[in-house]
């Protein structure tokens, strides 16, 4: 931080130093670049160390994407671009004096908790989309690449089966609860048939990471 000299405390110049980062997740999922478990496994323990972090002082990202984490020539991965981050505090209602937008994230990697409207959300949203990034470090293409919010929502239910009751419940407008219902009663695929290059390891943690 340097100012010059006669000018007013506030009138300075801040400089960031950071670490040189080659390249982004996204760029080396849709390349020739061969991956094999090994590097799926270290990614994704890279992610979740670093929203285990970020999680621990109430920090929701809310835009976690392969393009928005940097990874260097060792394989180091690092999580950027939080000017969609707020704290769990303004995620709920009535504590922000600047009411949360539901249309935050990328929408391939939007949790239904966004999707569906509702009241409130937390870190679990990020959890959704390190699930759908790793997803597509397994596919190496995206999982849930729909054209809009509905099309996103059709496909998640035909993928996972239809909400529960209490979760329908949450759902605040009318629209969304039709585009669900309109989907018919569907019991979910097998997460072997979603993922069908996955090992048996990874097929169980995905389903872990997306149980709602």
């Amino acid at each position: 931080m340097f100012s010059k000299p006669g000018l007013h405390p506030t009138d300075i110049d801040i400089y960031l130093a950071m670490s040189l980062m080659e390249t982004d997740l996204h760029k080396i999922i849709h390349s020739t670049q061969e991956l094999s478990e090994q590097h799926n496994q270290y990614f994704l323990y890279q992610i979740l160390r670093g929203l285990k972090y970020l999680h621990s002082v109430g920090i929701v990202h809310r835009d976690l994407k392969p393009a928005n984490l940097f990874i260097n020539g060792d394989c180091l991965l690092k999580i950027g671009d939080f000017g969609m981050a707020r704290s769990v505090a303004q995620c709920k209602p009535g504590t922000s004096h600047n009411p949360l937008t539901q249309y935050v994230m990328t929408r391939w990697y939007r949790a239904p908790e966004l999707l569906f409207t509702f009241p409130t959300y937390d870190t679990k949203i990020d959890i959704w989309s390190a699930g759908c990034i790793f997803a597509e470090l397994i596919m190496r293409r995206q999982i849930f690449p729909a054209k809009d919010s509905p099309s996103q929502i059709k496909m998640i239910v035909y993928y996972l089966g239809t909400p529960t009751e209490d979760v329908m419940n949450l759902v605040r407008e009318s629209e969304i609860k039709k585009v669900i219902y309109d989907c018919g009663d569907k019991k979910g695929l097998p997460w072997s048939t979603i993922l069908p290059k996955a090992s048996p390891k990874a097929l169980d943690l995905v389903s872990k990471v997306w149980i709602r």
